[in-house]
């Protein structure tokens, strides 16, 4: 799809997770900040929402470390967040999604699904109708690094065989639209989770992803 509103030709969208396509982060929040809790720590948003898009152990180190924790300490809070957000969570869809997503396939876009998230967290998220609108899905567990490594995006797009210059990224997270940018692919940021000031390196900044269907759409 040849689309000057993106700058460059579009044949395949690479969505991200938590974030974009489900309203998840504030679970996650909830569950890091309980979890850290154990070890007598407050984890704020402000701290938190920057280091989303990676996997559950990196987050972990680094807001261990960033309060004084051992790696195992860390490690033990990860795997308690873990057990907290499965048990308690409830992510749904963002306003939007199903007709974005819908739209897409309608037009013969290929799509994929990239997350710092390990398979089986999204597999309990998300039923298998819904992951079939995905050519792709690239987990924590797919990849040797994570976000902000280009490696997760480059993984999908060799998984749907095409160039990454024509990959248009879904990101709401700084990290995310850093590994998109080294990926050498274009880039929309959602403010759904975080301010659009801390979302410079997306091409195009919107509010939501009924903005980027419009954008597709060619609607004003």
């Amino acid at each position: 799809m040849k689309d000057g509103r993106w700058g460059r030709e579009v044949r395949a969208v690479l969505f991200d997770f938590d974030g974009v396509l489900i309203r998840s982060l504030e679970d996650h929040h909830r569950s890091w900040n309980e979890a850290f809790g154990e070890f007598g720590v407050e984890i704020t948003w402000e701290e938190f929402a920057p280091l989303e898009g990676q996997s559950l152990y990196a987050i972990s180190e680094q807001l261990g470390n960033s309060h004084g924790l051992s790696i195992g300490e860390a490690r033990r809070a990860a795997f308690r967040k873990n057990q907290i957000y499965l048990e308690t969570a409830h992510p749904r869809l963002y306003e939007g999604a199903t007709e974005l997503l819908e739209f897409l396939r309608s037009r013969g876009l290929p799509m994929a699904l990239v997350t710092g998230a390990h398979r089986d967290r999204l597999d309990r998220s998300v039923d298998a109708e819904f992951r079939r609108y995905f050519g792709s899905i690239v987990t924590a567990d797919d990849v040797h690094r994570t976000k902000p490594d280009p490696e997760p995006f480059l993984r999908a797009a060799a998984d749907l065989n095409v160039p990454a210059a024509a990959c248009l990224v879904v990101e709401n997270a700084p990290l995310g639209l850093r590994a998109a940018r080294r990926a050498g692919m274009t880039c929309v940021a959602v403010t759904t989770t975080l301010p659009a000031a801390q979302l410079g390196e997306a091409d195009r900044i919107v509010a939501g992803l009924s903005d980027v269907l419009a954008m597709f759409a060619g609607r004003p």
